[in-house]
């Protein structure tokens, strides 16, 4: 029998499947290049650069967002399994301590919710880390299609 989280993302996937998958193959991995042109490079750049540019980081944009989106789903998924397996032993402990004394006892006294915590702080930290570079990226896309309008 699979758990909550799996099965949680047993429906996600099959209702993904049903809009069809769209595949993000970067043709430039080193997306970093867009985002550290000098202003002299920028001058230089046709509009066809310009709006090739564009197009790429709008391509990583997508690609990035997939991505969050996915583990996103994945945290909502281990905090449901998590919370239905801390709900079993919390009544065990003193309620006076308070939820966060509680849940640091609880994951030290058991295995299986300190595995649970752990990937639930491992997704958050992901997400914390990516979850405003598609914005960024599509803010410098605009920027692309900004300077494609000025150059000849």
């Amino acid at each position: 029998m699979p758990n909550l989280a799996e099965e949680i993302m047993t429906s996600v996937n099959e209702v993904k499947d049903s809009f069809g998958t769209v595949t993000v193959e970067h043709v430039q991995n080193d997306i970093g290049y867009y985002f550290n042109l000098s202003i002299d490079e920028l001058s230089e750049m046709s509009k066809q650069d310009c709006v090739m540019a564009q197009y790429m980081i709008l391509q990583y944009s997508l690609s990035i967002t997939k991505k969050i989106n996915n583990i996103k789903s994945k945290l909502i998924a281990n905090k449901k399994e998590f919370n239905r397996a801390f709900s079993a032993v919390y009544n065990s402990y003193n309620s006076y301590n308070g939820y966060e004394i509680i849940h640091g006892l609880a994951t030290t006294e058991h295995e299986h919710l300190n595995k649970m915590d752990t990937e639930i702080a491992k997704l958050e930290c992901l997400i914390q880390e990516y979850d405003t570079i598609s914005v960024k990226a599509e803010k410098l896309s605009q920027i692309f299609r900004d300077l494609s309008f000025c150059q000849n």
